[in-house]
């Protein structure tokens, strides 16, 4: 058995909102359907994807089909209010 992890494609960067609603950029979908046309896994592979749209969009060309959601595959949160809540967080820890 083998594991292959695929990183999505190109998305559309737009600071005006987090990564994790960016889309797929329909500008460089073709490298992804080049990558499937010469995918190394083989046809019955077993899919899954996270639920950020990028994610998903890029499942959806390399198999060709929709594939199921695992919530847990989302990437960490590394949004301002996140880092901040981490840092003091930590920065609490052992003080009382």
């Amino acid at each position: 058995m083998a594991l292959y992890l695929v990183r999505h494609g190109r998305p559309i960067l737009d600071p005006a909102v987090p990564a994790s609603t960016w889309v797929l950029d329909p500008g460089h979908e073709h490298l992804v359907t080049d990558l499937a046309a010469r995918a190394p896994w083989p046809d019955d592979a077993v899919w899954f994807t996270s639920p950020e749209p990028k994610a998903a969009r890029t499942a959806f060309l390399l198999t060709g089909r929709e594939v199921p959601v695992v919530e847990d595959l989302r990437e960490h949160d590394v949004t301002i209010k996140a880092v901040v809540s981490r840092s003091l967080a930590w920065l609490s820890r052992g003080r009382a």
